[in-house]
Protein backbone atom coordinates (compact mmCIF):
# COMPACT_ATOMS: atom_id res chain seq x y z
CA UNK A 1 0.00 0.00 0.00
CA UNK A 2 1.52 2.96 -1.15
CA UNK A 3 2.10 6.16 1.61
CA UNK A 4 0.49 9.01 0.75
CA UNK A 5 1.83 10.82 3.89
CA UNK A 6 0.36 12.75 6.95
CA UNK A 7 -3.26 14.47 6.77
CA UNK A 8 -3.36 17.77 9.26
CA UNK A 9 -6.84 18.14 11.07
CA UNK A 10 -8.01 21.09 13.58
CA UNK A 11 -10.11 19.00 16.03
CA UNK A 12 -13.24 20.42 15.89
CA UNK A 13 -16.64 18.41 16.20
CA UNK A 14 -18.01 16.79 14.24
CA UNK A 15 -15.82 16.32 11.54
CA UNK A 16 -12.30 15.66 14.11
CA UNK A 17 -12.96 14.18 17.32
CA UNK A 18 -10.50 11.75 19.76
CA UNK A 19 -12.62 8.65 20.62
CA UNK A 20 -13.58 8.63 23.67
CA UNK A 21 -11.91 5.06 25.17
CA UNK A 22 -11.38 3.24 28.38
CA UNK A 23 -7.97 2.07 27.21
CA UNK A 24 -5.31 3.75 25.55
CA UNK A 25 -6.17 4.27 21.52
CA UNK A 26 -2.73 5.35 19.50
CA UNK A 27 -2.12 6.70 16.30
CA UNK A 28 -4.86 6.74 13.50
CA UNK A 29 -7.35 4.82 15.92
CA UNK A 30 -7.44 8.45 18.04
CA UNK A 31 -10.08 9.69 15.83
CA UNK A 32 -13.47 9.53 14.96
CA UNK A 33 -15.64 12.45 12.73
CA UNK A 34 -16.81 12.56 9.04
CA UNK A 35 -13.43 13.73 7.83
CA UNK A 36 -11.78 10.18 9.31
CA UNK A 37 -14.56 8.38 8.06
CA UNK A 38 -14.14 10.12 4.75
CA UNK A 39 -10.47 9.73 4.60
CA UNK A 40 -10.71 5.82 5.80
CA UNK A 41 -13.03 5.24 2.24
CA UNK A 42 -10.78 7.05 0.01
CA UNK A 43 -7.64 5.21 0.98
CA UNK A 44 -9.51 2.18 1.22
CA UNK A 45 -11.14 3.18 -2.27
CA UNK A 46 -7.44 4.27 -3.67
CA UNK A 47 -4.75 1.99 -1.83
CA UNK A 48 -3.19 4.31 0.03
CA UNK A 49 -2.09 4.46 3.73
CA UNK A 50 -1.97 7.94 5.81
CA UNK A 51 -0.63 9.13 9.44
CA UNK A 52 -3.76 12.08 11.05
CA UNK A 53 -1.94 14.94 12.89
CA UNK A 54 -3.99 17.38 14.87
CA UNK A 55 -2.30 20.99 14.47
CA UNK A 56 -1.04 21.79 17.52
CA UNK A 57 -2.18 25.42 17.93
CA UNK A 58 -5.96 24.09 17.10
CA UNK A 59 -6.59 26.67 14.42
CA UNK A 60 -7.63 26.77 10.82
CA UNK A 61 -4.55 29.39 9.72
CA UNK A 62 -4.02 32.75 9.24
CA UNK A 63 -1.40 35.33 7.73
CA UNK A 64 0.12 37.63 10.58
CA UNK A 65 0.70 41.38 9.11
CA UNK A 66 4.41 39.97 9.03
CA UNK A 67 3.37 37.11 6.23
CA UNK A 68 3.91 34.27 9.01
CA UNK A 69 1.20 31.72 8.96
CA UNK A 70 -0.16 29.41 11.96
CA UNK A 71 -2.19 26.84 12.05
CA UNK A 72 -3.09 24.47 9.47
CA UNK A 73 -2.06 26.14 6.76
CA UNK A 74 1.45 26.35 8.64
CA UNK A 75 1.86 23.02 9.26
CA UNK A 76 1.25 21.86 5.37
CA UNK A 77 4.03 24.27 4.15
CA UNK A 78 6.63 23.16 6.39
CA UNK A 79 6.06 19.77 5.96
CA UNK A 80 5.82 20.64 1.85
CA UNK A 81 8.85 22.42 2.22
CA UNK A 82 10.61 19.09 4.25
CA UNK A 83 9.82 16.97 1.82
CA UNK A 84 10.81 19.00 -1.32
CA UNK A 85 14.14 19.62 0.70
CA UNK A 86 14.92 16.34 1.03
Amino acid sequence: MLLIGYFVFVQEEPYVMLKKSDKALVGNDRFEGFCIDLLKELASILGFSYEIHLVPDGKYGFQDDKGQWNGMIKELMEHIYQYLHH
